[in-house]
């Protein structure tokens, strides 16, 4: 049960924006230790539209990323949105995730950005008296939303770290990139159907159901890997909303150069229409399993989704929790590492990466999550997650 928050429901219907304007600023996190810049846009509630507001703080923090080869501008929308209702939301250009990195991608690495910039704002928060953000995170309700391969991402992220409290998959698929390329591999976990079991959140999966391809190489979103099956393997509480005749990139923001090199544009559905409810959708969502707003279920989840269905834009389905005494799936065991929090975490980590002539650390295996953005945020003990090393094997 989540404590009361200090933010006060507007009484705003989910479909458009809450009752603060918001402030964007432009950052760069840089994790040291792992030797990994992230650019990316802060956006954060305001009531005047120039600095950050105060009433109602600390603000849940939420990570919505990119999918592989898109830009953080693509999801914009969903962090701005998110930013009107309180939330503090970080749109990251995740490193080493486009076309011309395929060889230095890693989905691994990829999940830990997810993790140490929702470590590095709260770090922030907690610990930085001139930051704007001081005293406004709050850790406790940390989520991520991701389209594609960050909606993969997101879900890996919470594999990882018990802190995030729920997640939003924007059509995500959990391929590893080229067909057969990277099988079998420890950097890229498939999810689905192993791991996905194990979540422990709330989860919302939308997808379109046109997800082929103008390229014959390859489709978008193949119904292998999709949304359907994320949704398949999850235990409940989860909840799936199809978009009937969207394709994998009418959930993003719209430009003439993603237009121009849009080979996913295979669908019937009207991108517009299928970005605002989507919009609609993870509002409604967050403001229910982060804030315990409750009477948002309804429009992901009740009366507002089956208007949507009867309109011909959606069909959805959902799964309660099972009770304890019920559940089947067994959690693997922790790895034998000293944790400031005891977080289970699977047995991908426990991996040994395969030998590759790639441009980084070949033969180890990563055997914890990683640290606060901040020597003396990890001195005071405020990190949430454990120390990070690696031991060579070979």
């Amino acid at each position: 049960m989540l404590e009361p928050t200090n933010l006060r429901d507007p009484n705003l219907p989910a479909d458009g924006p809450g009752h603060f304007l918001f402030v964007k600023m432009a950052r760069i996190f840089v994790d040291t230790e792992r030797n990994r810049s992230i650019a990316a846009d802060v956006i954060v509630p305001s009531d005047d539209g120039v600095s950050m507001a105060a009433a109602g703080a600390p603000y849940p923090v939420v990570v919505v990323a990119h999918g592989f080869s898109g830009f953080r501008d693509m999801v914009l929308p969903y962090a701005e949105r998110l930013a009107t209702w309180g939330y503090i939301t970080i749109t990251p250009q995740l490193p080493f995730t486009g076309f011309l990195d395929i060889f230095n991608i890693s989905h691994l690495e990829s999940a830990l950005d997810v993790l140490f910039l929702l470590n590095a704002v709260c770090c922030e928060s907690e610990t930085d008296p001139e930051s704007l953000l001081y005293g406004k995170a709050d850790g406790g309700r940390l989520a991520a939303v991701g389209h594609s391969l960050g909606g993969k991402l997101s879900v890996l992220a919470s594999l990882l770290d018990g802190g995030l409290r729920a997640v939003v998959g924007l059509d995500p698929v959990d391929g590893a990139g080229p067909q057969g390329l990277f099988e079998d591999d420890p950097d890229f976990p498939d999810l689905v159907p192993e791991l996905v079991p194990n979540l422990k959140i709330p989860t919302l999966y939308l997808g379109g159901t046109e997800g082929g391809s103008t390229a014959e190489w390859a489709d978008c979103a193949p119904q292998g890997e999709n949304y359907h099956q994320f949704w398949t393997y999850s235990p409940g509480p989860s909840v799936e909303i199809a978009f009937q005749g969207a394709d994998h990139t009418d959930f993003l923001k719209s430009s003439w150069l993603v237009d121009l090199f849009d080979f996913c544009n295979v669908g019937t559905a009207d991108p517009e229409v299928v970005k605002a409810l989507a919009l609609k959708y993870t509002v409604a969502f967050l403001n229910d399993s982060l804030l315990g707003w409750e009477r948002y279920r309804e429009e992901y989840a009740g009366t507002g989704a089956e208007a949507d269905r009867e309109s011909g834009h959606v069909t959805w389905q959902e799964k309660s929790p099972l009770p304890s005494e019920h559940q089947s799936v067994a959690l693997p065991p922790p790895l034998a590492v000293t944790y400031k929090k005891a977080y289970p975490v699977p047995n991908i980590l426990n991996a040994q990466r395969n030998s590759r002539t790639w441009p980084r650390t070949d033969h180890s295996r990563v055997i914890a999550v990683p640290v606060c953005s901040s020597t003396s945020c990890r001195a005071a003990g405020r990190c949430w997650w454990a120390e990070r090393t690696r031991t060579t094997t070979g």
